[in-house]
């Protein structure tokens, strides 16, 4: 995980990338908690998932497919890039 902090707010557009049990998803962050253990980001799933997790599980840059956590530019950053290198536009 990436040591560089991503501004995440109530609204932020996010991309998660799934695992083994769950399916890639984009989403919305609902919530910003700060605790005694990190600050917790409540996001609203488009497809009906909820998820809490904490800030530090998310990266500035999207990696590829084994990245969990971007905000949703991150990731269009990515597939723009990728589709240029094909030849290709971006959205």
């Amino acid at each position: 995980m990436s040591k560089t902090k991503v501004e995440l707010k109530i609204g932020t557009r996010i991309y998660y990338g799934g695992d083994m049990a769950n399916n890639p998803s984009f989403g919305t962050v609902i919530g910003v908690t700060k605790t005694n253990r990190g600050t917790n980001i409540q996001i609203q799933c488009d497809d009906g998932r909820e998820k809490n997790v904490f800030e530090t599980e998310f990266t500035p840059v999207y990696l590829g497919p084994w990245t969990r956590f971007v905000t949703a530019q991150a990731y269009f950053d990515w597939k723009n890039e990728k589709l240029k290198m094909m030849g290709f536009e971006g959205e």
